[in-house]
């Protein structure tokens, strides 16, 4: 740019330059900084030998690095470099290389001295950028600068998720218990509560899970590290499967409130692939994140059985997998005498864990009528997934006329208490123990433990276990005595009491199975506890069968 200048010269001119561009541009000033330090190094690379003094100057080495201008640069501001002297412009635009390449626009000002290099959209964000202008390039008059110019710069970092949160949002005020807020901050893992395990297989397409168990009345809110564009994410925001709701912005967090229930036991996929912040730089690091829904409540028994015939008593109890909202549940549930088309006045009690109802009828059921059990969509689960429930079934028919009356005297075997059951190394000898207590009380031979009969017992709890199955026919039609005979079991009398629970230990569901047994009707006829009492049997098969939350149990009982 210049070949002769003595000393003093050369450290003041670019000092005094660069003050009146400061003064200029006060508002850019991390870049005019980074132009003061660009002008010395262009100011110094340009001297020769100086003659004005007795003694030559020798010229300072030249860095092989180049010049940093700036850091974190704003992706629509503009780069300033500053010469000492006017320049060529077609010579320096035509010769001026960018890494990584990209579209950019020139300005001069302050007579040819200055240029500022502005991309035609944007910077790169997180990108690194070198500015490299050759030897070759010209001043106005002519001369070539000699040296090489190296600049670079780095870009501002791009817009990211920071937090996304799942939250429980209130719903019907009947509800007797709260399900879990979910709070997630990326990039931990939490989950609301333990869930049943999903009857779904995982889409290897979706993201992982951010979170699992997560309430059906929940809403989504995504933190952002930079202001976005709310148009723009609107567009882009996704939801797989496909819910209707609300978008909302508090700041930097957006919130999407769905329209209706999401889906029990189901895995939501939500993605902001594509969208933007308000300077136009795309959102960068996850875009996708996925969570699970609990899994609702189901009926997994009803007594009397859905469709039985000649039904006495007059209790009516269902068995569900997960807690229910008690007083909502019992307000929608309905015992209606089909045949009378009246509904049936009643009691309804729930055990502790609110999983099984009750109901007691105020008086003797009508006999020879049809009856129907029903709830409402007001039975719901503590989530608030609703639980319908409709089946029937008819009590027994009234005894035919005769033509002479007669005396009928019915005796009631007293109900002993039975002793408590014998610990056991194993919780198939448990079973067995508390079975043969029961049987002494009421003066019958104990039971032995049959391992022939155990391994049916046992297969078929595991079938019920992986299906999700509780029936006394199996998923593939197979019924108690198909079983016991391909299992290669001889018999003439059988007889199969099975039952359920989730959130209890196996020990503690042996329990509470027996003693819902225990507490029937006796003598019953086609009852759990007439298999357990009938002194037909004299051998036992025991299957457990759990998964940590559930547990399936089966008794097979043959002679």
């Amino acid at each position: 740019m210049h070949s002769i200048r003595n000393a003093s010269a050369a450290h003041r001119a670019p000092f005094e330059s660069l003050i009146s561009k400061l003064r200029a541009n006060r508002a850019a000033t991390r870049i005019s900084i980074a132009a003061v330090s660009l002008a010395v190094i262009f100011a110094f690379s340009q001297q020769g030998i100086s003659h004005a003094g007795p003694e030559p100057t020798v010229a300072s080495s030249t860095s092989i690095l180049p010049i940093n201008v700036g850091v974190g640069i704003a992706t629509t501001n503009p780069i300033s470099l500053a010469f000492d002297h006017p320049m060529d412009r077609a010579s320096v635009e035509a010769g001026l290389s960018i890494v990584p390449q990209i579209a950019v626009t020139y300005e001069w000002t302050n007579g040819d001295r200055e240029l500022q290099i502005a991309p035609e959209r944007r910077w790169m964000t997180d990108a690194r950028y070198l500015l490299v202008l050759p030897g070759s390039a010209q001043q106005r008059d002519g001369s070539r600068i000699a040296r090489p110019i190296r600049v670079s710069f780095t870009t501002q970092t791009a817009p990211t998720v920071t937090n996304f949160q799942l939250r429980y949002v209130a719903g019907d005020a009947a509800a007797t218990a709260e399900p879990t807020q979910v709070e997630q901050h990326l990039p931990q893992q939490a989950d609301a509560r333990q869930p049943i395990a999903s009857s779904a297989p995982p889409d290897p397409s979706l993201p992982a899970d951010t979170a699992k168990g997560v309430s059906s009345r929940t809403s989504i809110t995504i933190g952002f590290s930079a202001a976005m564009n709310a148009d723009d994410v609107a567009r882009n925001f996704a939801v797989t499967p496909k819910v209707a709701g609300d978008l909302s912005w508090v700041g930097n967090s957006l919130t999407f409130t769905p329209s209706e229930r999401l889906q029990p036991d189901a895995r939501y996929a939500i993605s902001l692939a594509g969208a933007h912040d308000r300077l136009g730089n795309p959102l960068g690091g996850d875009t996708s994140f996925s969570f699970s829904t609990i899994a609702g409540a189901q009926l997994v028994k009803v007594s009397p059985k859905s469709s039985e015939r000649d039904v006495s008593g007059r209790q009516v109890q269902l068995w569900f997998s997960e807690p229910m909202q008690a007083e909502a549940t019992a307000n929608a549930f309905r015992l209606t005498d089909l045949t009378a088309k009246a509904r049936v006045a009643g009691t309804v009690t729930w055990n502790d864990e609110h999983t099984q109802l009750s109901f007691q009828a105020s008086k003797a059921l009508t006999r020879g009528h049809s009856f129907e059990i029903s709830t409402g969509t007001g039975a719901v689960d503590v989530d608030g997934n609703p639980v319908l429930v409709k089946t029937t079934f008819k009590t027994e028919a009234p005894p035919a006329a005769t033509a002479e009356p007669r005396t009928i005297s019915t005796s009631t075997r007293s109900r002993p208490a039975p002793a408590a059951a014998a610990p056991s190394s194993s919780l198939a000898g448990y079973a067995l123990n508390q079975v043969n207590a029961a049987r002494s009380a009421y003066g019958f031979a104990p039971l032995s433990l049959s391992g022939q009969v155990s391994s049916v017992s046992q297969a078929y709890a595991n079938v019920m276990l992986q299906t999700g199955h509780f029936s006394h026919t199996g998923p593939d039609g197979s019924t108690r005595e198909s079983r016991l005979r391909a299992g290669g079991v001889s018999f003439g009398y059988s007889g199969e009491n099975i039952c359920y629970r989730a959130g209890l230990s196996v020990s503690a569901t042996l329990d509470w199975c027996h003693s819902q047994f225990m507490s029937e009707p006796y003598p019953g006829v086609f009852n759990h506890i007439a298999n357990i009492l009938s002194p037909n049997f004299h051998r036992l098969g025991v299957g457990i069968a759990s998964d940590g939350y559930r547990v399936y149990v089966v008794w097979d009982f043959v002679d």
